[in-house]
Parts: structure tokens; C-alpha cells; sequence
């Protein structure tokens, strides 16, 4: 019975139509432009007669130094001061506009907070206005360290505001490439004030392309919220915003002109900062339904001779994969930022000689290796490659030691002409003599070997792991001790050498003790056992259903005295 049930659990296992389904990975959610309230009895603006953003239920941050004014779409009274506080009202006419003024505010990383009221008759918006202080980053440095993920970069300083925005970039302005479900979309993700973003647009496949338009908005960081009477809405400034109908078979270009710092750029509502800000991507059919959309990194600095290669808003650091041959002159900008808003942006040169090791047996690499240098530097093996980092392009280390299967080599040599010293940046390859040794073990009924696994010993080094049914290492020339255990009990030692040609070792391992060999028997008895009493059963039965139909034949019985 205990057989058939492990049968029957193992048919329920493996039947498709049975077993469970793993469902599909989710999806993200659909991410609509963020839109505003409609406009009340007044109206808020960063610069004299624009006024785009409601005030009844919005909170809106303001770095220091910044104007903001209210724009009288009725005839109102305004009254602003800090919050707590009683505040003088000034009348301000239909049409007219009236500037807030801010006192002056300490440094460094500080906020205040103002209350705005705007009364008309029997109606009144209120608004709350946060103003931030200016931050300082003089003193940041960074500090670098490499994994097997890739060289670590992370910003530090002793500035009242967190950092929260990071990008490392390398010198000279490239155009990027970003391909998705949205297209692809070629620009510069580095700009300067006072010049023009250029954007070559390629569409995904649409049903009606020329009944979509798309629009291209640089948004800041900066967040404001909006809680009227029957919503409530997040939003990122908008800098600038433009867009162009799409056709059937062409790119569409565009292009969007930056503002100075502090000034807003066309239809936009928010003065452009230094540091990050986003490139917002969507596409809206003319009925206003956004069908695609994408947010891309665009950065804001006084000199564009850079390219961003990663970045962050929400990480301590940015990373550079170890791939190829990494860049040895790198920069970090930080940058501080309070309600999104950046109050202060530094930068760091970063120095990444790198060096790189490859080993090889003559004829195919070897993957499976350490190396020792000295003095010791950063370092970490991907895909085969051993990467050194240093902090300095004058630094140089000695090859020391190098370990096939943690297992010590004493026979290599360079294709460096120095020998084994290694400079930055240097790519070094490492020639060795290993051979390989193949393990094969089986049960003895030559299944696989359950809860197994092996060492292999020579002198103090070793070297070990799971064994299931083959297992296949390098070893440097020499004589070892393999060992085999099954559940930690050891069940076979055997002496292997390794000389110039490969070794391969057979083993059968006796899992079974003589008291598991009883109940095994007695198990495969019982299993003959019902086996032969189906049989009977099923002759039995025939035997019956053959006496049946003659019986109901039409053949007369014979009548025996």
C-alpha cells in the first residue's frame, strides 16, 4: 500500500492537468499624467501673470530665492504668513497679481512653513506654502568598493540633508539609446540651462497611429499635492512640455528648450533646478486615453561633457558593471533634496584602474580560480575574468599565488613581460597545467546517489561539494584523497593521482544497510505477492464469465446417472 501511494502522489506531481500552475509574474500598473485641479477663484504661479496651479488643497514647496504669486481670477483677499501665526490681507483685483515675499531663512537644510487664504465673498482656498532652505556639499568624498555585481560607488558627507539623488557619468556627451515596450527613444540624458533637449522618437507598432499624439515633458523632482473637495493628486513639476501627431512611417523629432535655472520653460508650471530631473514620455489618442508611457533619467548641470551611466533617487550608490573594459575616469554628483526640491548639487572625480586576469590551460579557460596579490587590492571573479581595483594608476602588485579548485598551483607563467608584477590598467593572462578528474557514483541499484557529497584532500587544502551522479574538477598534478559520505557517515576513501593525462573514478555506493536490505526484500515480496493474487483473481474472474455464457448457449446438458 505504501507503494501504490507513493505511486499515486508522483502521478499527481507530474500530470500537468493536475498539478498546480505558477502564475504569470505581475504586472506593473498603468501610470496616468498626473493632472491637476481645476482653477478656483485664484490661482498660484512662479513667475508675474502665469498663474497654473490651484490653491485650495495644495501643498507647495519653494527653494529659497524662488517668486511665487497669486493671480486673481476673481476679486480677492490675500492673506500669508507663517503657519500659526496671525497675518495681514491685501486686496488684489480681478485680472492683477500679487507677490509673496519669504523672510530670509538659516542654512543649512532648514524649512518653514506659510499658510496661504484666498477669500472671495463667502468662498475661501487655502494653501500651504513650504519653503526650503539652501543645503551645502563641499565636503563630500566617496568611497569605492568592487563584487562580483560590479564596482560600488557611494557618496558621503556630513551635510544636514541626506543625499538623494546620485549619478556617475564619464566624460563626453553621448547619445543614449533607451528601447521598451514604449519604442525607442534617443537623447542626451545630460543638458545644460539655456540650450535645447534633442529627441529622436521611434513609436511602437500602433492600430492607428495618426489618431495618437505624443507628448515629451521634462518634470522636476519637486513634489506637490493637490487635496480638493474631490481629489487628490501627487505631482512632479512640469519644467516644459511639448508634443507632435505621429504618422505611419516615420521618427518623430523633437526638440524642448531648457530654461535658465529658476525660470519655468514652455507651458510648463515649475523653475528648473540643477541635478535630476525626468524625461516623461506618453502617448495620448485624441480622445485624451495615455496608452504608453515611460520615465527616463535626464540630468540638469552646468556642463554637459558628460554621459549618465547609472543612477539613483531612492539607493546610497550607483554601481558600474564589470563587463568589458570599465572607464578609468568616472565622476559622481550628489545632490541634496528636500520635498524633491535640489538645495544643493557636488561632484567627486573618480580614478578606476582596473586590471584584469584570465587564466587558461593552454587551450581553454579556467573559470574556477583564485588569485593573491600583494599588496592586496580589491578584486572579484565574474564569468571567469579576475577584475583589480585600484584607487591609483601608479600602483603595482605582484602575482602571488594562484588556486584551480582551491587547490595551490606552482607551475604558471604571464604573457606579461614583466613577469608577475601587474600594473593598472593591464590585462594579464595566466598559462597552468591542469587535468581533470571525473567522478561517477551510482547506487546499487545505479540510481543516483542520495544525500551524498565528496572532498578531496591533498595535504592541508581540499576541496568538496554535493554528489549526485557525476562530478567533474581541475586539479593541478599530484596525488589526492577522495572521499565519499552519505549523510555525513563516510562511505568510501580511494586514492587518486593526477598526472598529465585526465583520471575518471567509478564508485558504488551501498546505501542500503542489511536491515533496510530486509525491509526491501520484504517489500519487493509483498509487491510479487499481490502481483500473483491479481493474477489468480483475474483468471478466476474469466473463468466465471466463460461458465456464464455457457450456461445461457443453446448447447442441451448432458444428463450423467
Amino acid at each position: 500500500m505504501k507503494i501504490v501511494y507513493l505511486l499515486l502522489l508522483i502521478f499527481i506531481a507530474s500530470n500537468p492537468l493536475v498539478a498546480a500552475q505558477v502564475p504569470p509574474p505581475a504586472q506593473p500598473p498603468q501610470q496616468q499624467p498626473r493632472q491637476l485641479a481645476p482653477e478656483g477663484i485664484a490661482m498660484l504661479g512662479f513667475q508675474k501673470g502665469l498663474g497654473n496651479i490651484p490653491i485650495e488643497g495644495t501643498t507647495l514647496p519653494v527653494y529659497t530665492g524662488e517668486s511665487l504669486w497669486v493671480v486673481a481670477k476673481q476679486d480677492v483677499s490675500v492673506s500669508f504668513g507663517p503657519k500659526g501665526q496671525q497675518a495681514g490681507s491685501q486686496q488684489v483685483r480681478q485680472g492683477s497679481d500679487l507677490q509673496l515675499i519669504f523672510p530670509a531663512i538659516a542654512c543649512c537644510g532648514n524649512t518653514q512653513q506659510f499658510e496661504l487664504t484666498v477669500t472671495s465673498g463667502s468662498r475661501s482656498e487655502k494653501a500651504s506654502v513650504i519653503l526650503v532652505g539652501e543645503e551645502r556639499l563641499s565636503d563630500m568624498d566617496a568611497s569605492v568598493s568592487v563584487s562580483a555585481l560590479g564596482i560600488d560607488i557611494v557618496p558621503k558627507s556630513s551635510a544636514k540633508t541626506a543625499i538623494r539623488h546620485i549619478a556617475l557619468v564619464k566624460p563626453g556627451s553621448e547619445e543614449v539609446s533607451v528601447q521598451g515596450f514604449h519604442g525607442t527613444i534617443r537623447y542626451h540624458n545630460i543638458v545644460k540651462p539655456r540650450t535645447a533637449l534633442k529627441i529622436l522618437y521611434s513609436p511602437p507598432p500602433l492600430t492607428d497611429p495618426t489618431n495618437t499624439r505624443a507628448f515629451f515633458v521634462i518634470e522636476s523632482p519637486r513634489l506637490y499635492t493637490n487635496q480638493g473637495a474631490n481629489i487628490a493628486i501627487s505631482k512632479n513639476g512640469t519644467v516644459a512640455v511639448i508634443s507632435g501627431n505621429l504618422s505611419t512611417n516615420t521618427n518623430l523629432a523633437a526638440e524642448i528648450g531648457i530654461p535658465e535655472v529658476g525660470s519655468v520653460g514652455s507651458n510648463g508650471d515649475t523653475p528648473l533646478r540643477l541635478g535630476l530631473n525626468f524625461l516623461h514620455v506618453y502617448l495620448a489618442e485624441q480622445n485624451g486615453e495615455v496608452k504608453i508611457y515611460t520615465y527616463l533619467p535626464l540630468f540638469v548641470l552646468e556642463d554637459d561633457n558628460f554621459t549618465v551611466l547609472d543612477f539613483t533617487d531612492s539607493k546610497s550608490g550607483v554601481s558600474l558593471p564589470l563587463s568589458g573594459k570599465p572607464p578609468i575616469n568616472l565622476a559622481v554628483f550628489a545632490s541634496t533634496a528636500t520635498n524633491g526640491i535640489t538645495t544643493a548639487i557636488a561632484s567627486k572625480d573618480i580614478v578606476l584602474p582596473v586590471s584584469r586576469i584570465s587564466v587558461t590551460d593552454g587551450k581553454s579557460p579556467i573559470t574556477e580560480y583564485t588569485v593573491s596579490v600583494e599588496p592586496d587590492v580589491p578584486k572579484a571573479n565574474v564569468g571567469g575574468t579576475t577584475y583589480l581595483l585600484s584607487t591609483k594608476t601608479d600602483l603595482t602588485v605582484t602575482l602571488t599565488k594562484i588556486k584551480v579548485s582551491n587547490f595551490t598551483i606552482t607551475d604558471f607563467s604571464t604573457n606579461s613581460s614583466s613577469s608577475n608584477t601587474i600594473k593598472f590598467p593591464q590585462d594579464i593572462q595566466v598559462i597552468t597545467k591542469v587535468q581533470r578528474l571525473r567522478i561517477d557514483a551510482t547506487d546499487e541499484f545505479g540510481g543516483n546517489v542520495i544525500a551524498a557529497s565528496f572532498k578531496v584532500r591533498k595535504n592541508e587544502e581540499q576541496y568538496g561539494g554535493g554528489l549526485l551522479r557525476t562530478q567533474s574538477l581541475l586539479l593541478p598534478s599530484g596525488t589526492y584523497t577522495l572521499d565519499v559520505s552519505i549523510g555525513g557517515v563516510l562511505a568510501q576513501t580511494q586514492t587518486v593521482s593526477i598526472d598529465s593525462t585526465p583520471q575518471s573514478v567509478t564508485l558504488v555506493i551501498n546505501r542500503l544497510s542489511s536491515t533496510d536490505r530486509g525491509i526491501t526484500a520484504a517489500i519487493l515480496g509483498e509487491v510479487v505477492a499481490v502481483v500473483v493474487v491479481a493474477v489468480l483473481l483475474v483468471r478466476q474472474s474469466r473463468r466465471s464469465e466463460m461458465d456464464e455464457d455457457l450456461d445461457g448457449s443453446d448447447i442441451p446438458l448432458k444428463h450423467v446417472d
